[in-house]
C-alpha cells in the first residue's frame, strides 16, 4: 500500500524485483493517503486502519473467489510461517476463524521485544494476525476486517445461528504457541540508516510505523547512531519498553524464517546479537 506519486516499491517491481512472483502479486495503490484522516486516529490503531484501507481498495481488484479460499490478514511487520501457510494450502476441514501466535521481536530476530509482562512470559507469543475462509469472511463478517480482528463472533446470536445452520459450527482455532510460534512479528527490522529513512519518509509523521511518539533525535541524527543506541539497549522507539535485553539462541528451531536463515549473507543484520553489528552500522551511516 503506497502513494503512487512516491512509490519505491512500484519502481522496483517495474524494474524486475520479484519478477517470478509477479503473477501472484496485486499492487494496491492509495492515491491520496491523506484523505484517510490518519491524523485523527489513535496511535495504536494506525497500522490497523491502514490494513482496512488496503483491503477496501484491494478487494475491487480480486475476483473468482472459491468458498474455501483462505485470507490471511497480516500487518507490515508480520511474517507468517511458510510451513503453516503450506498446511492451509494443502488441507481443508479445519475450524474457523484462525488466530496466529507470532513471536514478537524488534530490530532483528535475536532480540525478543520487551513488554511489561515479560516476567510471566505471557506476551512473547500472542495473536498478531487472523485468517479465515472466503465463506466465513463474506457470510459472517460481511467483508469487515474490523469484525474479524475484534474476535466477537458470538455476540450476535441470530447471525451465529444462521451461519452455523448454513455452513459449519464456528470454532476459534489458535495456531502456534509460546514455544512453537506460527510466525514472527519483527518490528523495526531494518538497518539503522534505512530505519531512519523510513521514519522520515512516513506519510503520517506523528505515527511512523505504528509508533506513537519518536524522539526528534532519531530523525535528525544524520549518522543514525541514536537509533543504534536504542537497538543496543533493547529500547523500543516509542520508549514504551526498555532495559530488557532478552536474546534468543540461534539454536532455537523457530529462531527466524527459513528464507532468512538460508540467505544469511543478505540478512546478516537481522541475525545475531545487535552489539555485533555496531562497527558495521557506524561504517554504513558515517560514509
Amino acid at each position: 500500500m503506497e502513494d503512487e506519486s512516491s512509490s519505491p516499491l512500484l519502481s522496483k517491481l517495474q524494474e524486475g524485483f520479484l519478477k517470478k512472483f509477479h503473477s501472484k502479486i496485486i499492487y494496491v495503490s492509495i492515491d491520496d493517503i491523506s484523505s484517510i484522516g490518519f491524523e485523527s486516529i489513535e496511535d495504536s490503531a494506525w497500522e490497523y486502519v491502514s490494513q482496512m484501507e488496503l483491503w477496501k481498495n484491494g478487494l475491487k481488484m480480486l475476483s473468482d473467489f472459491r468458498p474455501d479460499d483462505m485470507f490471511v490478514f497480516s500487518k507490515m511487520a508480520d511474517i507468517p510461517s511458510r510451513d503453516v501457510l503450506l498446511f492451509f494450502k494443502l488441507y481443508n476441514g479445519f475450524p474457523e476463524p484462525i488466530g496466529f501466535h507470532l513471536r514478537t521481536v524488534m530490530y532483528n530476530f535475536a532480540l525478543l521485544e520487551s513488554v511489561p509482562s515479560y516476567k510471566t512470559n505471557s506476551n512473547r507469543s500472542e495473536i498478531k494476525l487472523m485468517a479465515c475462509s472466503f465463506t466465513f469472511f463474506s457470510s459472517y463478517c460481511d467483508y469487515s476486517i474490523k469484525k474479524l480482528q475484534e474476535r466477537k463472533w458470538d455476540t450476535n446470536s441470530k447471525l451465529l445461528t444462521e451461519f452455523q445452520m448454513n455452513f459449519e459450527k464456528l470454532s476459534y482455532w489458535k495456531v502456534g504457541s509460546l514455544k512453537t510460534p506460527a510466525g514472527w512479528s519483527c518490528r523495526w527490522c531494518l538497518r539503522p540508516r534505512e530505519l531512519r529513512k523510513a521514519l522520515i519518509d512516513q506519510q503520517c509523521p506523528n505515527k511512523p510505523m505504528g509508533v506513537p511518539q519518536v524522539s526528534d533525535t532519531l530523525v535528525n541524527d544524520n549518522t543514525s547512531l541514536a537509533i543504534e543506541m536504542f537497538a543496543k539497549s533493547g529500547m523500543s522507539l516509542d520508549k514504551s519498553s526498555f532495559g530488557h535485553r532478552v536474546f534468543q539462541s540461534e539454536n532455537d528451531q523457530y529462531y527466524a524464517p527459513s528464507y532468512v536463515l538460508l540467505n544469511r549473507k543478505r540478512f546478516d543484520f537481522l541475525l545475531g546479537d545487535i552489539s555485533e553489528h555496531v562497527l558495521q552500522v557506524r561504517t554504513e551511516t558515517v560514509n
